[in-house]
């Protein structure tokens, strides 16, 4: 048999062994001088401990130690699956606000843009000769609008980010940290 571990003498002294390997151990013990020397330091340690004084911790411990206990029985199931899951949440309402912001103003632009460029065309095949030159400036014009309302996106879109990095900041601030505080 190999030596016993601290576990298996810790058990032993215990008494937390059934009588069969109890004394398939205490005769391996009778041959082993390491593991009786082992046995040995684990009585003499657990007596030390035992005679050691009693320290009784200061009731006010003990009473912020109940309030944070008695807190944390207390908080809601909403509460609890916020502070698991109120970062994801966040994140996931910044995405779907941002592209629901992308999406509508890109669809109502390219609707107007369209629009406009549904006239130029139409004069074209009907005057061609005539309406050449004006047909060319038009798209000049068109052209600028286009820039100017690709500037226009752009600026919305950087307005439409800057508020979603306020909101989640001041989600952050307000809400989440708060949360993870009470739930420290």
């Amino acid at each position: 048999m190999s030596h016993l571990t601290s576990r298996q003498i810790q058990q032993l002294l215990d008494h937390a062994v059934d009588a069969a390997e109890e004394s398939r151990w205490q005769a391996h013990l009778f041959e082993c001088l390491r593991c009786r020397e082992e046995l040995a330091l684990q009585q003499a340690i657990a007596r030390n401990v035992r005679q050691q004084p009693l320290h009784m911790t200061s009731p006010r411990f003990t009473a912020a130690v109940m309030r944070r206990a008695r807190l944390h029985e207390r908080q809601s199931l909403v509460l609890r699956f916020l502070m698991k899951h109120g970062t994801i949440m966040a994140l996931v309402l910044a995405a779907i606000t941002l592209g629901y912001g992308v999406s509508m103003l890109s669809f109502g632009r390219l609707e107007s843009i369209a629009h406009e460029l549904e006239q130029p065309a139409n004069k074209m095949q009907q005057y061609y000769t005539d309406t050449h030159r004006l047909f060319l400036n038009q798209m000049d014009e068109l052209a600028d609008k286009m820039r100017d309302a690709a500037n226009e996106e752009n600026a919305k879109l950087l307005l439409t980010g800057v508020l979603i990095i306020f909101f989640l900041a001041v989600l952050d601030r307000f809400v989440l940290r708060p949360l993870a505080k009470m739930r420290l």
